[in-house]
């Protein structure tokens, strides 16, 4: 493991000095990455002067030609120090071409724009939108003004997204193909309170695993996610969320929520209370539809299959 790069003006500004010319840092960072796959890159942190960079460009350098494979790049982040010593407007890795892992020790925080389609396998623990500094967890709720996007895209690698969307962020991710785990917490809203923290997921293909969390007490917004798998073998656990889910194509498996202390329903008979135990989804709906062969295929067809039962729950 390396230790941490930090790239800028010479002073960092612990006096209080106003000199810009001294305290300037740098927005942009290009990081061209050499070597094969025995020799990756492994830093604590990569940051600017004054928490001034802004934009992470990563590219694995023209001149490899992936014969004994792509040199991998790790950011892990060190003890209270997120990868890139703040927040970030954008980090495209989408010309880089080796493994890709970000927030192992220390998560990333709010990075607006995440993409990395290069073709590794990309490894990605990140929290948006609010720093969890309240009791529940989903911090103070983001400026319902500003902008609430936020995105992450990966490529054909086998990936793994961590992340916690808090204080009104809604997230998109798009992990393409590849069998991918995504672990997303979802909870809180803005500032103002008009907006929840969402997640609308998105993968071409694979086998993937899909576990969702938030936090439900009474009162509290029901936050909601929006699953879209392609072809594969899925299985998707949708925790309290609001769940819309669509497994495509494949041997899927859809878990909700049936966890937890348990509701009592109390019920008033003559003299005597009864008093049974109950599972509930608080506050939510569910709607089962149940795909079925189609009755007018011939002989010979292909089996078609059609949207057939449907049942809603509130």
């Amino acid at each position: 493991e390396g230790g941490d790069l930090m790239v800028g003006a010479k002073d960092v500004n612990s006096n209080g000095d106003s000199d810009v010319d001294q305290n300037d840092g740098i927005e942009v960072f290009n990081i061209n990455v050499i070597g094969d796959s025995d020799l990756p890159s492994n830093l604590g942190t990569i940051t600017s002067t004054n928490e001034e960079l802004l934009t992470v460009n990563i590219a694995t350098d023209a001149a490899e030609t992936g014969a004994d494979g792509y040199a991998a790049l790790t950011v892990r982040g060190t003890g209270n120090n997120t990868p890139f010593g703040g927040t970030l407007t954008r980090l495209d890795a989408d010309d880089f071409l080796g493994d890709l892992y970000i927030g192992s020790a220390t998560n990333a925080f709010d990075i607006d724009t995440f993409t990395a389609t290069g073709g590794g396998d990309i490894d990605l623990t990140m929290a948006v939108g609010a720093s969890g500094d309240e009791d529940d967890g989903a911090g103070v709720g983001l400026d319902s003004t500003g902008s609430l996007a936020r995105s992450v895209t990966t490529g054909a690698g086998e990936d793994t997204i961590s992340m916690a969307a808090f204080g009104g962020a809604q997230l998109v991710v798009n992990t393409g193909a590849g069998d991918d785990t995504i672990i997303v917490d979802i909870d809180g809203n803005t500032d103002s309170e008009s907006t929840e923290s969402s997640l609308d997921l998105t993968s071409a293909s694979g086998d993937n695993v899909v576990e969702l969390f938030t936090i439900v007490d009474a009162g509290d917004v029901i936050n909601a996610a929006a699953v879209n798998l392609g072809t594969g073998d899925d299985t998707v656990t949708g925790g309290s969320v609001a769940l819309t889910v669509d497994t495509g194509a494949g041997d899927d498996v859809i878990y909700a929520d049936n966890t937890g202390d348990f509701a009592s329903a109390v019920a008033a008979a003559g003299d005597s209370v009864g008093v049974y135990d109950a599972a509930l989804l608080f506050n939510q709906s569910m709607t089962i539809t149940l795909a079925v062969p189609d009755t007018d295929a011939g002989d010979g067809d292909a089996i078609v299959f059609v949207n057939g039962y449907e049942i809603t729950a509130d």
